[in-house]
């Protein structure tokens, strides 16, 4: 592995956002204005979920390309905002203060975004509308179900016995439904609660990726098997925004038998060796 080094860096216009740096010790191959920038998934600190992040950032650097492992504010060793912004709004923030802060420092003027679950999520929303982002590396971010996201799901449910069984006791969801229909009930729980249309939802996620294509920002997207409540086939980006032209801007992958937080070691270099693969190409 080539050599390497890290350092604390503090980013914002208050410098209450704290990131580890790492970066080639040697020669960068001539790619030192474009900067990787690893977004929090959830709560979790900037190491990521059992350390995929520091693996992350070690092998871009040693691959030649700087990496900022970055604490959104209130995560990790990052304050809190001063301002009343909402944690989406506020999110969105950090990343552009985060990336001002690292294009005022000299030499970087091009961005990767990379994050898993919220941070894929908050990476595509930032891409949508900084012209500094090139690209963005998602991991498990949130897409809408489809009609073959509900055939696969009834199917692969239809074709287990303890569903069978559940269903003869009284306990499958489909008796659930029915009594739900019976009754009259709403049984959406995003509108019991009170929560977004999930048409209008997914209408803002169509805006975003097609703002983020339009603009020839490169995707990476990844998904996995464990997320089966939310995604259960490789293609479901392409097909819950059919209008969005994609075309050879993406590159697509789906890992069935993976975790959503790859605490298997071979599943995290499996997935850090496409991301590199992908990334020699910018």
């Amino acid at each position: 592995m080539a050599h390497i080094a890290e350092s604390v860096v503090l980013l914002g216009p208050r410098r209450s956002l704290v990131g580890i740096h790492t970066h080639p010790a040697g020669d960068s191959s001539g790619r030192e204005d474009i900067c990787v920038v690893i977004i929090n998934a959830g709560i979790i600190h900037r190491v990521g979920p059992n350390r995929l992040h520091v693996e992350l950032a070690r092998a871009l650097s040693a691959a030649g390309l700087s990496a900022v492992r970055l604490d959104l504010s209130g995560i990790g060793d990052s304050d809190s905002r001063a301002d009343s912004l909402n944690p989406l709004d506020g999110a969105l923030a950090d990343i552009r203060e985060a990336l001002d802060t690292l294009v005022e420092s000299g030499k970087v003027k091009r961005f990767i975004l990379l994050g898993l679950c919220s941070g894929a999520n908050h990476a595509a929303i930032r891409a949508a509308d900084d012209e500094r982002i090139i690209a963005i590396g998602l991991v498990d971010p949130f897409i809408p179900r489809t009609r073959r996201y509900y055939l696969n799901h009834y199917f692969r449910r239809m074709t287990r016995v303890g569903s069978w069984k559940n269903f003869f006791r009284g306990d499958h969801p489909a008796w659930q439904w029915l009594e739900a229909q019976l009754l009259r009930r709403r049984t959406d729980r995003t509108l019991e609660q009170g929560g977004p249309d999930p048409a209008e939802v997914r209408r803002y996620l169509a805006r975003i990726y097609d703002d983020v294509v339009r603009r020839g920002v490169r995707i990476f997207a990844a998904f996995t098997g464990d997320l089966e409540s939310q995604h259960n086939y490789r293609e479901q980006l392409l097909d819950a925004f059919p209008d969005v032209a994609f075309g050879t801007l993406l590159d697509l992958y789906y890992f069935g038998d993976v975790d959503h937080t790859f605490s298997s070691s071979n599943d995290r270099t499996a997935l850090i060796s496409l991301i590199l693969k992908w990334a020699s190409k910018l």
